[in-house]
């Protein structure tokens, strides 16, 4: 029996709450177990609520650029600190191991442990606001983000908890559609408020710490359960990996789609104002092309993914996504503005995919009491590819063209994506 045989030999009922049972502790559950009303709809609001105030701040600073331009621009910081900038919400990634097995531990439930960090996130934006010079900057910057993207596998385990297999995509889908809506409203708002001068991002930067801080109010109401313990050590998680064979190999072709497709996100802000690359665009102009136009085309792709979610195969959903987001690499960093915004909308397009893929996908594969396990291996993975690849993308374009690490990192999406092909013909994915 060869390796993708292996992979594949147990297929579980199609279902959205599906999962292997290669884990010899795994425990059946009813497949979609009956939640109140009262209790989805309560979670449903508050997600929307804070999601709406979290999605701008990070589409905005991080996915658009606006940290590696108040970094570049104000701070005259090199190519290592804005690497790390680059990678800002990836290391609160890297915590998650540490932080999981830590809050079960301690009893807390879901959502106080998620309003504490995002009150942590909103302390940090106040400093990176307020910052005098680029350490302090950073520190606060860092802080903020990081403690956002602690809350990740929190949130896939209280969706999980509150609400029904059978409609989690589709209303998850909703809520991101919500917080997509407040995202384009932000930083269309955050492109006016900037327009040629970067030394405006402080009283923006402290619009971001007040929505943060609401966040972490309105999360802490919503009705929740403590996380199952786990044995072992916190890296023990990663044995999930080869436990579950398919997640792992799913999970080894993600780490290097997402090493390419992240380790480019940071470079376009980089590569529209930078005069050496030919294009030198105002903080305005940049803010167009990075977040505000990917924001619309999020939300208008956002719902249909979501209902796709629920009702295809996930892998060709993930090879979908893959594809666009190789191409929208191949349209950006180009020389011509037209193009540009081909990119643009193309990205835009993969990232309202890639949400709702990236948020809920464990929940094809988990025990719904290891959720939050199966995210954490997931946004720990995430987080070494976060790291690594703005690192290495800056310093390798010290050495090389732009547009050649542009092709080379489509490449290794595309090549990611065929990794997906053997598993998607023998079935798997549902």
């Amino acid at each position: 029996m060869n390796g993708l045989e292996t992979l594949t030999r147990k297929r579980p009922t199609p279902t959205s709450d599906s999962y292997e049972s290669a884990a010899p502790d795994a425990q059946l559950e009813p497949i979609d177990q009956d939640r109140p009303e009262q209790l989805v709809r309560t979670t449903v609001r508050s997600e929307a609520l804070r999601l709406g105030m979290i999605r701008p701040v990070l589409q905005t600073t991080v996915a658009g650029g606006m940290l590696i331009l108040v970094a570049g621009s104000y701070f005259n910081a090199g190519q290592t600190a804005k690497g790390l900038l680059g990678g800002a919400v990836h290391y609160g990634f890297l915590l998650t191991p540490l932080f999981v097995p830590l809050l079960a531990w301690l009893g807390w439930r879901v959502s106080r442990a998620m309003g504490l960090k995002l009150s942590v996130a909103a302390a940090g934006m106040v400093i990176a606001a307020m910052a005098p010079d680029l350490p302090l900057f950073m520190l606060g910057a860092m802080l903020s983000i990081s403690a956002c993207s602690l809350t990740a596998p929190l949130m896939t385990a209280l969706w999980r908890q509150n609400v029904p297999g059978s409609s989690r995509g589709r209303r998850f889908s909703i809520v991101s559609m919500t917080a997509g809506t407040a995202a384009l409203v932000v930083s269309m708002l955050v492109a006016w408020i900037m327009g040629d001068e970067v030394e405006r991002f402080r009283p923006v930067m402290m619009g971001f710490a007040l929505m943060l801080a609401v966040a972490a109010l309105t999360v802490t109401q919503v009705p929740s359960q403590p996380l199952a313990r786990a044995p072992g050590h916190p890296l023990a998680f990663l044995s999930i990996l080869w436990q579950f064979p398919t997640f792992g190999y799913i999970s080894a072709s993600w780490m290097i789609l997402g090493f390419a497709n992240l380790a480019m996100i940071p470079l376009r802000m980089e590569f529209l104002t930078v005069e050496a690359y030919g294009h030198a665009y105002t903080p305005r102009q940049a803010l167009l092309l990075t977040a505000v136009i990917p924001a619309v085309m999020m939300l208008i792709s956002t719902l249909i993914w979501g209902r796709l979610f629920d009702r295809l195969n996930f892998l060709l959903i993930r090879i979908m996504i893959n594809v666009l987001f190789a191409v929208s690499v191949l349209l950006f960093f180009s020389g011509n503005v037209v193009l540009q915004v081909a990119g643009s909308i193309t990205f835009g397009l993969a990232e309202g995919g890639g949400n709702v893929a990236w948020n809920m996908w464990v929940t094809k594969y988990a025990p719904r009491q290891r959720t939050a396990e199966f995210m954490s291996v997931h946004t720990f993975l995430t987080g070494i590819r976060g790291v690594l690849g703005p690192l290495v993308a800056f310093h390798a374009v010290t050495v090389m063209p732009l547009t050649d690490v542009a092709m080379m990192a489509a490449m290794l999406i595309l090549l990611a994506t065929v990794m997906l092909v053997p598993l998607l013909r023998m079935g798997r994915g549902d």
